[in-house]
C-alpha cells in the first residue's frame, strides 16, 4: 500500500477499534499497548489468509486420502485389477474402499459418500461427468470337452447362435437382481430352446459351476479371460459382432476439481 492508502486503513482501524494503535513519540512511532496485544493474532489472521489463497496442491506420495469406489464385481476385474496395485506404488499411504454398485450409488456421489463409480453406459443425470475406459466385447464360456465348443467357434454366425441357444444357460443378474439384455444375449436373439437356468449375482460364482455342467455363459471379453483362467473353461467370441458395450468412469460435478480425485481418475485411465 502506499502511504496515503496507509494512512486511510490506519484512520479506519483507530475508528473500529476505539485505540490509536500507533503514535509518534520522540523516538519514533510505536505501537499502542492494544496494538502489540493484537500483533500476533493479526499475524496468525494473515497467514490463515494465505492458506485460503493459496493453490491448491496434492502430493500422492504422502496423501493420507481414502478413497471410495462403486463398482460390481466385473468393475473390480476388468479395472481395479490393474489400477489398484498402480494406486498403492503411487500412494502407500491412501486407502481404497471398493463398495457394491447399487440403484443409490448416484445419490450417495451426490453427497459425497461415494467418490467415483465404475459402470456401464447407462444414461446419466446432467449433474453427473464421466469418461469411456474401454469398450467392451462378449465372449461365450463352456465347459473344457463341452459338445457346443466346436459348433460355437466355427461356421456362420447363424449356426452358431443356434447351437449355442439349444444348451441351458447361465446369467449374471445384477443390480438388484435385474437382468438386462446384455445380461442374457442368447434370450436377445430368441434363442429359446435352451433356458436361463441359473441366475448369479457376481461373475466369480460363475466359473467352477460352468465347469462341472454343460451350462452356457456369455460374458464381457475381459471378465471371461480370468474366469477361464481359474477354471477349465473353453471359450468362443459371442456369434454377432459389434455387440458390446461403453465401460466408463463416472463421478459427481462436485468433484471435478478436486486435485486428488483428478489423479484418482487420470490413474483409473491409465491402468484400465
Amino acid at each position: 500500500m502506499g502511504q496515503p492508502a496507509a494512512s486511510r486503513a490506519l484512520a479506519r482501524l483507530r475508528k473500529v477499534l476505539d485505540d490509536p494503535l500507533l503514535v509518534r513519540t520522540p523516538s519514533g512511532y510505536e505501537l499502542t499497548p492494544r496494538a502489540i496485544r493484537l500483533k500476533p493474532e493479526v499475524v496468525q489472521a494473515m497467514h490463515a489468509l494465505d492458506r485460503v489463497f493459496a493453490p491448491p496442491s496434492f502430493e500422492a506420495v504422502t496423501s493420507t486420502r481414502r478413497f471410495r469406489i462403486a463398482t460390481t464385481d466385473y468393475g473390480s476385474m476388468a479395472v481395479l485389477n490393474q489400477a489398484v496395485p498402480a494406486l498403492l506404488r503411487s500412494a502407500p499411504h491412501a486407502s481404497l474402499d471398493v463398495v457394491p454398485w447399487s440403484e443409490s450409488t448416484l445419490d450417495d456421489m451426490a453427497g459425497g459418500g461415494v467418490d467415483l463409480t465404475l459402470y456401464a453406459d447407462d444414461a446419466l443425470p446432467a449433474a453427473y461427468a464421466w469418461r469411456r475406459l474401454f469398450t467392451e466385447t462378449f465372449v461365450c464360456l463352456y465347459r473344457h470337452g463341452h459338445p457346443v465348443g466346436p459348433l460355437a467357434a466355427a461356421g456362420s454366425s447363424a449356426s452358431r447362435l443356434k447351437a449355442l441357444g439349444k444348451y441351458p444357460r447361465a446369467v449374471i443378474a445384477y443390480p438388484s437382481g435385474r437382468v438386462t439384455q446384455l445380461d442374457d444375449l442368447l434370450d436377445q436373439w430368441g434363442l429359446r430352446d435352451g433356458h436361463v437356468a441359473l441366475s448369479l449375482p457376481y461373475f466369480l460364482a460363475a466359473p467352477w459351476i460352468i465347469a462341472e455342467s454343460d451350462l452356457v455363459l456369455v460374458a464381457p471379453a475381459r471378465v471371461a479371460t480370468r474366469l477361464a483362467s481359474i477354471a477349465r473353461l473353453d471359450s468362443s467370441p459371442f456369434p454377432i459382432r459389434g455387440k458390446g458395450f461403453e465401460y466408463r468412469m463416472i463421478w459427481h460435478e462436485r468433484m471435478h476439481h478436486d486435485l486428488a480425485h483428478r489423479w484418482l481418475r487420470e490413474l483409473i485411465r491409465q491402468n484400465a
